[in-house]
């Protein structure tokens, strides 16, 4: 081969090298910018949440709630996980806790996401004729642009499509949430039963929920009111009879299963709790609530070892679950740890400083330190908070005939 045909192969390979560098730049550049487009949207749902609920908000980038091979970073009340597996990555989800007291702050969280990285863009839109002498700058943030614009698209549009969830749940996009929460809101008689459920007026909405569903027996709405008001409360009994007519009407659904094991649990029928928790649990196994409410009913029945292990699931998914550090805390108590519970009630006590039972939790550390005075304090406080414990009175008694 001659010097001019070397040089020509060398050049050939190098452009080939070249080409591929850049392929895999532009690969790269996109993945970021979707990536930061998705980290945007789920933000957009995210800060609405936490302005209209005060109990933690989570945001997962690049998944639909699987935590596994994620950062986590944990921010007050706000929670994020990111996963950088870009072989293994979906969009992402943004889940809050608690109910919401109007519709409105429903829609707005909803559309918070979509509109979230549009706005972002903006700025870049604007200042678009400044950046073509940059032709990296400007390519970025053409690829940006073209990513906000195509998030508003897809998930404005209603797909009927569910999106499976990690939990093995289902969920819809921004779209078909948002006609469903306003054809929800279209109805009066559901209006006035949110109304009637905020205002606490229980009893009215038993017996309006009772002719709703003599009138449509095939209608679920007033059975969740009804069901939901029985337990505010405390009719139990009631509210397993509401759920035997729902069942015979329409059919029981997963977290129906959920909330009958909630209700033997009050019951102190353990047994039926734990069989219809299990129930619920084939296909929600990763749910928060019902990790904490299975831990605590395994704590409730002694069986330790069980508690400890769904325990230990519930804090590797949230670190920061409350419930499950105070739970924690029972665990440390028995086991007389007591200087490790006591770094974690300090804690709660921070986050939540009218909660009875953290209260209730140091009267027990103290009475077994016996620090009978300061055991009396804390059970009085909690007493006073609304602590409902079936052995309070009883604590409170015994503590202050040796209190000195």
């Amino acid at each position: 081969m001659d010097r001019s045909s070397t040089l020509v192969f060398e050049t050939g390979i190098m452009e080939l090298i070249l080409g591929i560098g850049i392929a895999i730049l532009g690969l790269l550049s996109v993945v970021i910018i979707r990536l930061s487009t998705t980290f945007f949207h789920e933000m957009g749902h995210a800060i609405p949440a936490l302005l209209f609920t005060e109990k933690s908000v989570k945001v997962y980038i690049g998944s639909y709630g699987d935590i596994a091979g994620t950062k986590y970073i944990p921010l007050g009340r706000l929670k994020i996980y990111f996963k950088w597996n870009i072989l293994d990555w979906k969009l992402g989800m943004c889940q809050h806790e608690g109910t919401l007291d109007s519709t409105i702050k429903t829609i707005l969280i909803i559309l918070g996401g979509p509109l979230a990285s549009l706005l972002v863009s903006l700025p870049l839109i604007l200042n678009l004729p400044t950046l073509e002498q940059n032709e990296f700058l400007f390519f970025t943030s053409i690829v940006f642009i073209a990513a906000a614009v195509y998030d508003l698209i897809v998930n404005l549009y209603p797909f009927n499509s569910p999106i499976l969830m990690h939990d093995g749940t289902i969920s819809f996009n921004d779209g078909r949430s948002l006609l469903m929460v306003l054809s929800k809101s279209a109805s009066p008689e559901l209006v006035a039963f949110q109304k009637m459920y905020a205002d606490k007026e229980y009893v009215k909405l038993i017996e309006q929920g009772h002719a709703a569903i003599d009138k449509d027996p095939r209608g679920r709405m007033p059975y969740d009111f009804v069901i939901e008001s029985q337990i505010q409360l405390k009719k139990y009994d009631d509210a397993l009879d509401s759920f035997l007519i729902l069942k015979e009407n329409i059919g029981l659904i997963d977290r129906d299963y959920f909330g009958i094991g909630k209700v033997y649990k009050a019951l102190n029928n353990r047994q039926e709790a734990m069989k219809y928790f299990q129930h619920f649990r084939y296909k929600n196994y990763q749910n928060l609530e019902l990790l904490y409410e299975v831990a605590d009913l395994h704590f409730n029945m002694g069986n330790m070892n069980e508690c400890e292990e769904d325990l230990r699931v519930l804090l590797n998914l949230d670190p920061q679950n409350y419930k499950g550090m105070l739970l924690y805390s029972q665990i440390l108590i028995s086991n007389r740890e007591f200087d490790e519970a006591l770094d974690i009630l300090n804690n709660l006590e921070e986050i939540d400083p009218k909660d009875p039972m953290v209260y209730f939790q140091y009267g027990l550390v103290y009475e077994r330190r016996n620090q009978d005075a300061l055991a009396h304090q804390n059970y009085l406080k909690a007493e006073s908070l609304g602590c409902d414990h079936y052995g309070l009175e009883f604590k409170i008694e015994q503590t202050r005939s040796l209190d000195g």
